[in-house]
């Protein structure tokens, strides 16, 4: 399972250790490193809500490789057209949370797979992301 080092913190500029990772010891480095080139991108805030999490052994909050964000001062439909320009293998858009924002995770990108994408309209109900989801879910 890959993890962060403590030693390299000292190359993440926007995030540090004390913010809601869940255990920060088991975050990948790869995720904390990509979240970090995302907040430097936008010039916003990124508020974590989870990273982290034992759960019951599926999915990737339990190895690690995901968070669930949201971007001060931004839009979500913004938000997410900025992820997608980085290396996150799966993103998904949820808009029914208190902050609505984004599941990002560093599961396996390849050509033949691509990235997992999904929209979430309310608690475990999980939608494609599609041009109606996007049209009916997400404020233009």
């Amino acid at each position: 399972m890959p993890t962060i080092a403590s030693d390299q913190w000292k190359d993440i500029r926007h995030f540090d250790p004390s913010e809601k990772w869940g255990d920060f010891t088991r975050m990948d480095y790869k995720l904390v490193s990509e979240l970090d080139r995302l907040r430097h991108y936008i010039g916003k805030k990124i508020v974590l809500h989870c990273g982290y999490e034992p759960r019951d052994g599926k999915g990737y909050h339990p190895k690690g490789m995901a968070v669930d964000c949201h971007a001060e001062g931004m839009r979500l439909l913004e938000f997410y057209l900025a992820a997608s320009r980085f290396e996150f293998g799966g993103i998904g858009v949820y808009t029914w949370w208190h902050r609505p924002g984004l599941h990002l995770d560093t599961r396996e990108l390849t050509e033949e797979k691509g990235r997992a994408l999904w929209g979430s309209i309310a608690h475990k109900i999980y939608v494609p992301f599609d041009r109606d989801f996007i049209a009916s879910a997400i404020e233009l």
